[in-house]
């Protein structure tokens, strides 16, 4: 008895230690998609009037510092840094996460979705094919970059409820439909969203929703190996800490079923037997678990036959 309770407490430790030890990330590319968006979202309702339309200064505003007091974005600098900053993946230095097709001054783009990102619709190449609009909408989810075919080169991320948040040009974010809005780009030849594979290495405990602006002092917010760090550190929930809890107790439940089970059997044999004694003493006829033995009063004479098992 006593080994047995070493192996079910070894049992009990070892899923333990499966349960909470285990990485923080198993992101799924929806969350993925999702804490972009939201982290979009927090950005443009707080410092979208902040911001400026700068291709030079797209490098110092992706590591979350301001340039002449405005986050400096093209469109493919915005989507960068959303990305970014929101999951922490792409390098120190500024990432493409995603280029669109196109001539921009006279030269001619390298499209791409890289770093994680791939192409799920369209062609990443033509920036005059178009996607119809109904196959557009019910392919888009929260976090997703679309390719615009119309205007020049154009980027933009996709946050939900049919709005796209770009930067397209003036002095602060736009957040518009995605389609019929106050721009020209309303047709879309590519969809780009992260990959599974880049999403379940994310740790889900490092990303982030919430952007804590230049004028922060607060140390816990800065961004690893920056001197001025704006990385706003975790803002999510601890969802995977309360299934993990339950994925726990569902397992605890079932070894400790097992282990008050044997005694359980052990009563269920007991009454069997005071049944079949009870049988016996009424009616003469003898139930054991193979055979059954009459005995005849009136010669005293014995009668067995054979009985199967019951399965």
């Amino acid at each position: 008895m006593l080994k047995n309770k070493k192996v079910i407490i070894s049992i009990i430790v070892f899923i333990a230690i499966l349960i909470f030890c285990k990485p923080a990330y198993a992101m799924s590319q929806e969350d993925a998609g999702k804490t972009i968006a939201d982290f979009a979202i927090n950005f443009y309702k707080h410092y979208g009037n902040k911001c400026g339309w700068a291709d030079p200064g797209r490098e110092i505003t992706y590591k979350g510092q301001t340039v002449n007091g405005l986050y400096a974005f093209d469109c493919v600098g915005w989507i960068s840094f959303a990305v970014h900053q929101s999951l922490q993946i792409g390098g120190e230095e500024f990432t493409y996460f995603a280029v669109p097709p196109g001539t921009w001054n006279g030269v001619r783009n390298n499209p791409m979705f890289d770093n994680g990102f791939e192409c799920i619709k369209g062609d990443i190449t033509n920036e005059y094919y178009v996607i119809p609009r109904d196959e557009v909408l019910k392919t888009v989810k929260p976090g997703d970059i679309l390719f615009c075919s119309d205007g020049g080169p154009h980027v933009v991320l996709y946050v939900g409820d049919g709005n796209i948040i770009h930067s397209y040009s003036g002095d602060h974010l736009n957040c518009d439909p995605i389609y019929d809005n106050t721009t020209h780009y309303t047709n879309y030849c590519a969809i780009g969203r992260i990959t599974e594979s880049t999403a379940k290495n994310i740790d889900k405990s490092n990303v982030t929703t919430s952007f804590i602006g230049e004028g922060y002092s607060e140390s816990a917010f800065e961004y690893s190996g920056l001197s001025k760090g704006t990385y706003a550190g975790n803002g999510t929930d601890l969802s995977w800490l309360f299934d993990a809890i339950l994925g726990f107790i569902d397992y605890l439940i079932g070894i400790i079923f097992y282990v008050f089970r044997a005694p359980f059997v052990g009563w269920a044999n007991i009454i069997e037997v005071t049944i079949n004694d009870t049988i016996n003493n009424l009616s003469g006829v003898e139930v054991t678990g193979e055979t059954v033995t009459i005995t005849k009063n009136e010669d005293s004479r014995k009668y067995t036959r054979k009985q199967s098992k019951s399965s």
